[in-house]
């Protein structure tokens, strides 16, 4: 039985490594992707927007909390009902 430890801190036992990047890369995509659905990006979507497009105006954007009652408005304006 040959027992040569120099094959542990050399790199040779490392297979698991990209199967744990896998997973986290996995878990982060999944992660967006559950924020994009639930809207919860839309703050910063909209800060990258106002930044590329509307930053040479000089005008301010608005605040997470404007922007999210401009978002409540935009959405159950003209809405009335319980269910």
């Amino acid at each position: 039985m040959r027992t040569d430890s120099s094959r542990y801190w050399c790199g040779a036992v490392t297979p698991r490594w990209p199967r744990v990047q896998g997973i986290v890369r996995g878990a982060s995509a999944l992660w967006q992707g559950l924020r994009q659905l639930s809207g919860d990006a839309d703050y910063e979507r909209y800060l990258a927007h106002f930044a590329t497009v509307h930053a040479a105006t000089g005008a301010e954007p608005l605040s997470r909390r404007a922007f999210y009652d401009a978002e409540l408005v935009r959405r159950w304006d003209g809405i009335n009902r319980c269910c």
